[in-house]
């Protein structure tokens, strides 16, 4: 019987930034790897694996196997539960979807345990433990931490910083107003210009021009438009 395989990328902190299924897993590091390097795919998930390879992580550090041996039905329905309850508190994924695509053809019952595994499930002992032993296992040069720790240092943002945003985008006249969405199709307008909505969901203003004028196809899995 085939068996499948729940993973996580996590980030320079440790923490889950996109989970996935397979049942091949050293075949899926290849793949994933290809597309972030070789074939520089534009979604989200690359963009962030492709900046935790050049601090000096490597895919074993990135990619972690978190729960194993499941059935197909099994692994597909804990990837729905993941995915929800990381997003219901908040917690920053690059899943564009809410899991559960590798059923292939859902019948009406399929349909009805697929609703009832998005209701959500805490994670179990078992695998915060997995979970933990995998980041334990993680061994990082002292050139590695070096970059990790300017990396973390460059995401500061400076009060001065802040004020220049502000004052950017507040007592302006004819503030222009854009249509974004989300990477869950979720729909925003904005109110108070495109500089303060960026800090709020920490996107970068130069990067949704770059969208908006076709020069990139998303970013963060973000689109715009122009309101008219």
């Amino acid at each position: 019987m085939e068996t499948y395989i729940i993973y996580y990328f996590i980030d320079e902190n440790q923490k889950p930034f996109y989970i996935g299924v397979t049942k091949n897993f050293k075949q899926r590091i290849r793949n994933h790897k290809y597309e972030a390097v070789h074939n520089k795919r534009n979604l989200p998930k690359y963009y962030k694996v492709r900046k935790l390879l050049k601090l000096g992580l490597t895919f074993e550090n990135i990619m972690i196997p978190q729960e194993i041996n499941l059935t197909k039905e099994q692994a597909f329905y804990r990837e729905i539960q993941l995915i929800k309850e990381f997003k219901e508190k908040n917690h920053k994924l690059y899943n564009l979807t809410t899991g559960g695509e590798g059923f292939g053809e859902i019948t009406e019952e399929t349909r009805k345990k697929l609703k009832k595994a998005r209701t959500g499930q805490k994670r179990s002992e078992e695998s915060k433990k997995r979970m933990s032993e995998a980041r334990k296992g993680m061994k990082f040069s002292d050139k590695h931490k070096e970059n990790l720790s300017k990396a973390r240092r460059k995401r500061i943002t400076t009060e001065e910083t802040k004020q220049r945003m502000s004052k950017a985008s507040k007592g302006k006249i004819n503030i222009k107003t854009y249509k974004l969405i989300d990477p869950d199709e979720n729909e925003y307008i904005t109110t108070n210009g495109l500089v303060l909505f960026c800090k709020e969901h920490n996107l970068t203003s130069q990067n949704l021009h770059k969208v908006l004028n076709g020069q990139r196809e998303h970013h963060k899995g973000w689109k715009i438009e122009n309101v008219k």
